[in-house]
């Protein structure tokens, strides 16, 4: 690359582009997600326990989540916190999986209203975090949050 002085210096790196829908969906949801406004209204419900049921069940068809050297363990170990949110006409399953304080966050599956589900910034693989879309049925996102 020739800069305006007329040196000669390496070209930019190109990162892989990350799909444009996988991004907006993701963003959209984490907005969703995150606004402090918990009320149980039209955009928020209850999953129920056989919906949940298919989410594990399609989660430990999966290989384990990683994060540069984290490494996930298996999700037994894990508080499991399920909340269903709908985001443009699609019900989607949200949940919040975390490890590291089992006094705070037993392990086992718990289904939450949207004012109970976890709210954690980072933790590697300690916390792991999932989108479900019920009407497609497959896990739209899982993965290691990483740092906050």
């Amino acid at each position: 690359m020739l800069t305006r002085r007329g040196r000669v210096t390496a070209a930019p790196k190109v990162m892989n582009p990350v799909p444009i829908t996988r991004v907006t969906y993701t963003v959209g949801l984490l907005c969703a997600v995150s606004v402090q406004a918990y009320s149980q209204g039209g955009d928020y419900w209850v999953p129920d326990l056989k919906t949940v049921e298919r989410v594990e069940q399609t989660i430990r068809q999966m290989p384990p989540r990683t994060k540069g050297a984290w490494v996930a363990t298996s999700i037994d170990s894990y508080g499991r916190y399920y909340t269903g949110i709908t985001l443009n006409g699609h019900k989607v399953i949200y949940g919040v999986f975390l490890s590291m304080d089992v006094t705070r966050y037993p392990p086992g599956v718990h289904i939450v209203r949207v004012e109970g589900q976890p709210h954690m910034s980072g933790g590697g693989c300690s916390q792991l975090n999932v989108w479900y879309d019920v009407g497609e049925e497959r896990v739209v996102e899982f993965h290691c949050y990483g740092l906050g």
